[in-house]
């Protein structure tokens, strides 16, 4: 399904208690997607919102959608704990997660750390 947006995302992945099967009934269902750079604002803005709409009616949890854009993930995403997370414990949804994982460094640790 995202492969199919227009602009489809850089990278995404489901994260949190849902990647680590630890969701309870009331758990939310936590999502990152990383948008191009350039790319259609409002456009990308209906599709996220269609996504998580989507995801609350076919699991009943509430889906959290955190984006980010490609440059702010180049930039800031080794300061990033919740990027890491992903890294570490996501599912990836769409891209590759060696794309995150060479931006951050292998799992564990963040890139040019000893």
């Amino acid at each position: 399904m995202l492969a199919a947006w227009d602009p489809a995302p850089v990278y995404g992945a489901v994260f949190g208690s849902a990647a680590r099967s630890t969701m309870r009934v009331d758990s939310d269902i936590d999502a990152v997607l990383v948008r191009p750079d350039t790319c259609d604002r409002a456009k990308w803005e209906d599709l996220v919102v269609t996504l998580a709409a989507n995801i609350t009616e076919w699991t009943g949890n509430d889906a959290r959608v955190l984006e980010f854009t490609e440059s702010e993930v180049r930039h800031a995403g080794r300061e990033e704990p919740v990027l890491a997370d992903v890294r570490d414990h996501g599912l990836t949804v769409a891209g590759s997660a060696a794309w995150l994982a060479q931006i951050l460094g292998p799992k564990g640790r963040a890139r040019g750390t000893d």
